[in-house]
């Protein structure tokens, strides 16, 4: 009876929900066209379009709508040179969404710069024509769009005027802004915003590439600007960013292969105002002026530079690499291997146009600045391949754990990746936090640490692993476990080596009893059962109860042999104790195998 009564409720409440909540369907019999089902819908619907071009240039009524498409290169709104793809010019909230479409071919809204008729927002106009303040604010959702090969003489793929926005997930491609001359308007090629005090612009986890023209993005008088987990590659703007007041956050964002006329990021502010940039990649840019402008004015505003990587970038020699008016802080950060225009390497990678009051170094790896503050030093951070783009720390690096840990300091959760800071002591320099099991001291063992040890003695098909413990095989490639020999010892040793299921990380360390010390997971015996995530390969110790051993084995050294080919994906962790001396036991080396 309870079934059935929870069922009618279910019933009743989808039913309440459809009369309020309708989905059009286009094209159909009502609705043969998207600005159709736009004029015919009711605030909360949703307009579901089938894949397919739509030759239209949309107006957004005045009410809140999911506008939904079957997704990037399926449903393609194309503006055929004919206007804007999509105009706002009322005020809906971040609740009306637009998703899953590409927009092309958008020529923009005719609008007058001073006295002259320009088009504007090749793609997505935005502009809210009627008196209002806050209450009354036009900022909608884009979720899942790629906004491609439109053209006008401002804001090639966006223009946005008294109006904010959100973009999360799209793709920007190949907008051009047409205007040449120096009046002819501020010419973004991507996006140009010109707003009120009341809105903000929202950019995540989106991609600019292959932009041209006076800049990428410029954003003007906006109270907050953030930009999460972007990429912006391979555009040649003479700027590809640029600010001018308002609060900036720039997180977890990568810069790469731009080549840029007058720098990569240009950013000032007025008074009292915030702008970080926080876990972020500068690499393999090239700008005939500084890469970063940050031109804070005194009066109370702030500069945070926290925790980013800036490498391998061709700057001009007078400007540098970071051309700064203070005051600002740079702490946690790698800034090394850049080049002048002539292709030496830079020393001295700071322009600071008042001098160094007011700037404050801390933590930091900078090329020509050690001692200039408290942890700041000039040396190899070494990266695991830079010349790849791989940016990622080698273990023993003096970047790991040489960041900041101060409860009085505001350090970024996550690095560039998106995965948690602060994995060892304390936070890393630069963009990557150190994550893998290599990184840490547990997962090289003690085995022969009074001999000069550490020593590797366990090994998966006679290796120990690359730079991350990692051994890799292919489906259906047979392998073999081995536990070596300590070399400092003669007599044969009794041992345990035992797995889990999945990457074992910092969380999953534990300090053993019986003096073994510091494991990166959980011995099988010491969890008998409780999780088939946990199992022992090989034991010579004897019955180990519930965690009876995968193959039999003797005293080191020892292989298994070739077992059977593992015919799907897997990705363990294996770690083994040995008795090094009658009664005392010791962590072997871990590693990680993975069939791929």
């Amino acid at each position: 009876m309870r079934s059935a009564i929870r069922f009618f409720l279910l019933a009743v409440m989808g039913a309440t929900t459809l009369c309020g909540q309708t989905t059009l369907q286009v094209p159909s019999t009502s609705y043969p066209t998207i600005q159709s089902a736009l004029n015919a819908a009711v605030g909360g619907d949703t307009i579901q379009v089938a894949a397919g071009t739509y030759l239209e240039n949309l107006v957004w009524p005045a009410k809140v709508l999911h506008l939904k498409g079957a997704g990037i290169g399926l449903s393609t709104i194309d503006g055929n040179q004919n206007g804007s793809c999509l105009k706002f010019a009322y005020a809906v909230g971040p609740a009306a969404i637009v998703e899953g479409f590409t927009l092309t071919n958008g020529s923009g809204e005719l609008a007058y710069i001073g006295a002259t008729l320009y088009r504007q927002g090749g793609a997505i106009h935005l502009r809210y024509l009627q008196l209002g303040g806050p209450s009354a604010v036009l900022s909608p959702t884009f979720r899942n769009c790629e906004i491609t090969g439109n053209t006008a003489v401002d804001g090639g793929g966006v223009y946005m005027r008294a109006a904010g926005a959100t973009f999360e997930n799209c793709l920007f491609n190949n907008n051009v802004a047409t205007a040449n001359g120096a009046n002819a308007g501020v010419r973004a090629s991507a996006i140009l915003c010109q707003a009120q005090q009341w809105h903000s612009l929202i950019l995540k986890n989106c991609e600019f590439t292959s932009h041209g023209g006076y800049r990428t993005i410029h954003v003007e008088s906006y109270p907050q600007f953030t930009i999460e987990d972007c990429l912006f590659a391979q555009n040649t703007s003479n700027y590809i960013l640029s600010q001018n007041t308002g609060n900036f956050l720039l997180s977890r964002s990568v810069f790469t292969g731009n080549s840029c006329l007058w720098g990569l990021v240009h950013m000032s502010q007025g008074s009292g105002l915030s702008y970080r940039i926080e876990s972020c990649i500068f690499a393999d840019n090239t700008t005939n002026a500084e890469l970063l402008r940050l031109s804070p004015f005194p009066l109370g505003s702030t500069v945070e530079f926290v925790n980013n990587t800036v490498v391998r970038n061709t700057v001009d020699s007078a400007t540098r690499v970071v051309w700064i008016w203070g005051p600002a802080l740079f702490t946690d950060c790698i800034i090394r291997g850049n080049l002048d225009q002539n292709g030496a390497l830079m020393t001295n990678p700071f322009f600071l146009a008042n001098g160094l009051g007011g700037i404050t170094f801390q933590n930091s790896n900078i090329r020509g600045q050690a001692g200039t503050g408290p942890g700041v030093v000039d040396v190899n951070p070494l990266f695991v391949d830079p010349l790849s783009g791989d940016y990622r720390l080698q273990p023993g690096s003096p970047a790991i754990d040489s960041g900041t840990l101060s409860p009085t300091f505001t350090q970024p959760l996550l690095d560039v990746r998106g995965l948690p800071r602060v994995r060892g002591v304390a936070a890393d320099m630069g963009a990557i936090e150190s994550q893998s099991l290599a990184h840490h001291p547990a997962s090289a063992g003690t085995v022969g640490i009074s001999a000069g040890g550490p020593f590797d003695i366990l090994t998966m098909n006679g290796s120990a692993g690359d730079l991350f413990r990692r051994v890799e095989v292919s489906i259906g490639t047979a392998s073999s476990l081995e536990m070596g020999q300590p070399p400092y010892l003669a007599a044969p040793l009794p041992f345990s080596i035992f797995g889990i299921l999945g990457e074992a990380g910092f969380d999953s360390v534990i300090n053993v009893p019986l003096g073994i010390g510091d494991m990166m997971f959980a011995p099988c015996p010491m969890i008998p059962f409780v999780s088939p995530s946990f199992f022992t390969l090989a034991s010579t110790f004897g019955p180990l109860g519930l965690c009876a051993p995968l193959f039999s084995a003797t005293p080191t050294p020892w292989t298994s042999g070739l077992g059977p080919a593992i015919p799907f994906p897997l990705l363990i962790t294996i770690q083994g104790v040995i008795e090094e001396s009658p009664g005392v036991y010791v962590p072997t080396n871990a590693l990680i195998f993975e069939v791929k």
